[in-house]
């Protein structure tokens, strides 16, 4: 028998072993569409995260598609994608499609179970190139999986890109920064469940400090800084109280914050860590407090308090 000029071993040779299975995944799922073939040529036009136009001759060797590996000269898996719909007839019908079954997780994990290593690897790093959240997640793996400081690095520079703010935020873009902020969260929660409550203390108390540079550029009108801050509190007071810090240097760290910090971040910090601060810890917060409370003027001072936000804080 005669073997077709766009056989299997044809295109893993034109596209790699990769391409070719991700180009197998795009035919199966009738990604090909307005398929047509003509004097030597197939033309064809392959649904993935955009439209892509996809043209090559009967026996390979000749072909374009505007995919950005298709710029550069590669036999893409769009093109593999279109050489088998032609090779076997067109893409699935419209009756075949509607008659196959729906594919799960499930199924999907089966088949990837199946996969070999090295190219379940190949498709994950494919994926995440078009894919900013699973690029971050998989930076993030390969933090955790690089040790604790590594980790911790990489946790505090994606909340930092996150939180950051050019220009203004208004107030539909608000919730999209704010899920943006949030979703880096999960990675200081995440070294949190890892066992690294001593780092996670730090780290947590420092994506605080950032919060009130971002207050002035960002339409809060339906709190989300204060949801941030409250998320990052709460996972402040577990590391704390899995950390065991020490107490003395805890109440100096918590009355700075609480007194400069904006947001009423740690507000009320003494009572709420006051377990955890214990004897030590609260006589150390009494006498940052005493020495404070002195520098604030009589009522019938002229001299006025130098900061309104302290003012309120050292008075509570």
């Amino acid at each position: 028998m005669k073997t077709h000029p766009l056989s299997d071993a044809v295109l893993r040779r034109l596209a790699g072993e990769h391409c070719f299975n991700r180009g197998h995944e795009y035919y199966i799922h009738g990604h090909v569409e307005s398929m047509s073939a003509a004097a030597g040529r197939i033309d064809s036009v392959v649904r993935g995260s955009s439209n892509y136009a996809v043209s090559l001759s009967d026996d390979g060797l000749d072909y374009s598609c505007d995919c950005t590996q298709g710029d550069e000269g590669t036999f893409c898996k769009h093109c593999v994608a279109t050489a088998l719909a032609w090779r076997n007839g067109g893409s699935l019908p419209a009756k075949d499609r509607a008659k196959a079954k729906k594919v799960t997780l499930a199924d999907a994990a089966k088949l990837l179970a199946d996969e070999e290593r090295e190219t379940l690897v190949l498709m994950m790093v494919d994926w995440a190139k078009g894919d900013k959240q699973l690029r971050d997640q998989l930076l993030q793996y390969a933090a955790r999986r690089s040790g604790p400081d590594v980790a911790v690095n990489a946790a505090l520079s994606a909340f930092k890109a996150a939180v950051r703010v050019r220009g203004y935020i208004g107030y539909r873009e608000a919730r999209g920064w704010a899920r943006g902020v949030d979703k880096t969260i999960d990675n200081i929660a995440q070294l949190l469940r890892d066992g690294h409550a001593f780092s996670v203390i730090e780290l947590c108390e420092s994506a605080l400090g950032m919060l009130p540079e971002a207050q002035n550029s960002v339409d809060d009108s339906d709190g989300w800084l204060s949801s941030i801050r409250d998320r990052l509190q709460e996972i402040h007071f577990q590391a704390c109280q899995e950390g065991k810090p020490d107490p003395v240097a805890l109440a100096q760290r918590l009355f700075r914050q609480e007194l400069l910090n904006e947001l009423d971040i740690f507000y009320g910090a003494a009572e709420t860590y006051a377990e955890i601060l214990g004897a030590t810890g609260l006589k150390q917060y009494r006498e940052l407090a005493d020495e404070e409370w002195k520098k604030v003027p009589d009522r019938t001072a002229k001299d006025k308090y130098e900061n309104s936000h302290q003012y309120f804080a050292i008075t509570h």
